[in-house]
């Protein structure tokens, strides 16, 4: 019976024997856990953030290149009317993105072998059935290591569309 009490007082000593000198010990857990955390929780905001541009820029391209091309628009400010329809149709739009980074363009073409060689007229629209709409976001990350050339590339659309109201007088 003395052994079993001798085997567990052992046991004990040996099991908390370093409990009183944890001093300090709560820093160095803190130091090694809360940076990679810090860390971790930005990039997934960041990998977020890059998601929902990217598909508000899907969206965006889509709905108001279609609205543009049947509709016929008396006010031909396709830049604009594309950047109302992005604030209107993308609430959180604002909140996570600066408007001066966003690129819109529109072109507009007689045939498909114009879209191909870029033989297109970015200024008249009279007779010209095709529009090509273009519309880039110069994205900036806030996590440093992201590279800006893989995303800027990735952050560009284009919808080419026939123009309903030009396709009948051609």
């Amino acid at each position: 019976m003395c052994h079993y009490s001798c085997v567990i007082t052992v046991f004990r000593r040996k099991l908390f024997a370093g409990a009183g000198d944890e001093r300090g010990a709560v820093a160095v857990e803190l130091a090694l856990v809360f940076f990679p955390l810090m860390f971790m929780i930005f990039l997934l905001f960041e990998l977020c953030r890059v998601t929902y541009i990217s598909s508000a820029l899907n969206l965006a391209t889509a709905e108001a290149s279609r609205y543009a091309a049947v509709a016929k628009i008396s006010d031909k400010d396709y830049e604009r009317i594309f950047r109302e329809k992005l604030q209107n149709d993308v609430p959180l739009w604002p909140s996570l993105t600066k408007d001066t980074n966003l690129t819109i363009s529109v072109k507009y073409c007689d045939t498909l072998n114009d879209i191909i060689t870029d033989n297109c007229d970015s200024q008249s629209y009279e007779q010209k059935p095709l529009a090509v709409y273009h519309v880039g976001y110069a994205y900036s990350s806030i996590v440093p290591f992201v590279p800006d050339l893989i995303t800027e590339s990735y952050l560009q659309r284009t919808t080419i569309y026939v123009q309903e109201y030009q396709r009948n007088k051609t």
